[in-house]
């Protein structure tokens, strides 16, 4: 029987701030990165810890370590995209959460098919991020006009933001996101 390390929990919890890090590459250093990402990395690897002293299951253990932390990620900024139906998002993705994770402990499958769809699936997603910094640098005007690597003021509101990203908080409009919020930082 093929087996399959449950990887997923961990890529969908860099991706986040790999995609703002890969937004904003020409305005700060990649070390600014490393902070934010093992905050997230120690989280996520505390909760499947503690959750699997409980599932005794790795791979359903997995599962709802993936489902959180996408809702714990995501659900924010589709409420920001869409303040009107802040309410109805916040509560139906909250409802497809649990969904997830309760049948996710009441399945008799292996999941291993399941494992290796969402280890594919985050992998792609990092994937993607990490070659998009090149993208970003490429693409920036040569002319002398874009925002300097060592700029203090852009590199310690980048820098904010990603901590921010780790701490699941709400990512400003200003750091070139795709995301655009309703608040202030």
């Amino acid at each position: 029987m093929k087996t399959r390390f449950p990887w997923h929990p961990y890529l969908f919890g860099l991706f986040p701030i790999l995609f703002l890090y890969a937004q904003n590459a020409y305005r700060v250093p990649l070390r600014q990165v490393i902070g934010p990402a093992v905050v997230v990395l120690v989280t996520i690897t505390l909760l499947a810890v503690l959750l699997n002293l409980a599932v005794r299951n790795v791979r359903k253990t997995a599962l709802i370590v993936s489902a959180v932390v996408i809702w714990f990620f995501s659900w924010k900024h589709l409420a920001d995209a869409m303040p009107e139906y802040e309410q109805v998002i916040a509560y139906g993705f909250g409802l497809v959460v649990i969904a997830v994770i309760v049948a996710t402990l009441v399945t008799r499958h292996t999941l291993i098919k399941v494992t290796g769809l969402t280890n594919g699936i985050s992998l792609v997603l990092v994937t993607l991020q990490i070659g998009l910094p090149e993208w970003a640098v490429a693409s920036q005007p040569r002319t002398g006009t874009s925002p300097s690597r060592t700029d203090p003021s852009v590199s310690l509101t980048v820098h904010t933001t990603l901590w921010k990203a780790a701490l699941g908080t709400s990512m400003c409009a200003g750091t070139r996101t795709r995301f655009a919020c309703s608040t202030a930082c």
